[in-house]
């Protein structure tokens, strides 16, 4: 087969594609490298860009089905409707792999947070745990009048520490620092249920995160769930395992509910994206500023 043949035969194919059959394309394009960055720097070599082409392409399939001239109206509606729905999932890959890329580096700074939390946790709870012994011993000694003068005076302290710790809400505090360290875990594997509904309601189950941004999501759920597996196994090993300090990962709320809702905000996002770009495409200015309206009126709640 010559190259012109099967140059053909390709160019047929493409132009019967569904606008998800050139979605998945892309997030398929995507995945062959290791970033998003790394994608676009080859796609740009590439001399046209992928969208650009699949766009194109949706353009004539539209114009095909409707190309009498008197079906001007019925083609240009059906242009309209193959962009849109093209565009509208190009956005929601882009939209989806910003929010997961900024969660990213939220993750980071959280996780060094909880990792110093927890630190300070045990150490405190560890030093209450010697307090509390402490003041076992200074009421012994003073029972049978083991110490001196001197002794006494730091006997005196350490009991006056104790009764300060006995008096603050050291328990409560530190319990519920322990608790939020769950946020963190839920907040990542919500994003990531969230991510994973779209895939396979949109994408037929093709991955749309760049390989760089769904390797450091799931790094930073691992993380996050050694840490508190450290945490606990050092309460375990100080005897302590029934300890209110334990983070009991299996009281974490389901995510379901949460993902679901993260996901159809995504969606709204880039449909609203993929909206304005078509109505600027086609010129449709006045329609394209009324939607702008709408947008903003339904972030404020505002009722229309």
């Amino acid at each position: 087969m010559s190259i012109a043949t099967s140059e053909k035969r390709i160019e047929t194919i493409e132009a019967q594609l569904t606008p998800k059959e050139w979605a998945i394309r892309f997030v398929d394009g995507i995945r062959k490298y290791p970033s998003l960055a790394d994608f676009s720097r080859a796609d740009i070599k590439g001399g046209v860009l992928f969208c650009q082409k699949a766009q194109r392409m949706l353009i004539k399939q539209g114009e095909a089905r409707f190309p009498e001239k008197k079906q001007l109206r019925e083609q240009k509606i059906e242009v309209k409707r193959l962009s849109s729905e093209y565009a509208m999932l190009k956005h929601l890959v882009f939209t989806v792999n910003m929010a997961i890329g900024t969660r990213n580096d939220k993750a980071k700074a959280e996780f060094a947070m909880y990792q110093l939390a927890l630190q300070g946790i045990s150490l405190q709870d560890a030093f209450t745990e010697a307090a509390e012994k402490a003041y076992e011993w200074i009421v012994g000694q003073r029972g049978h009048g083991g110490a001196g003068e001197s002794q006494r005076a730091v006997l005196d302290e350490l009991e006056a520490c104790h009764a300060d710790a006995e008096a603050t809400t050291y328990p409560f505090i530190a319990g519920l620092g322990a608790e939020t360290v769950l946020l963190l875990p839920f907040d990542l594997i919500c994003h990531k249920a969230a991510v994973g509904i779209l895939t396979e309601s949109y994408f037929e189950g093709h991955g749309i995160l760049s390989r760089e941004i769904e390797e450091e999501l799931n790094s930073h759920i691992t993380a996050i769930d050694d840490l508190i597996s450290q945490h606990n196994e050092k309460l375990t090993v100080r005897g302590r395992d029934g300890n209110w300090l334990r983070i009991d990962k299996e009281i974490m709320p389901a995510t379901a509910e949460s993902a679901r809702a993260l996901a159809d905000t995504w969606i709204q996002v880039a449909r609203d994206a993929a909206i304005i770009d078509i109505l600027s495409w086609m010129q449709e200015y006045a329609e394209r500023e009324s939607y702008r309206r709408q947008v903003v009126r339904r972030m404020l709640g505002v009722a229309e």
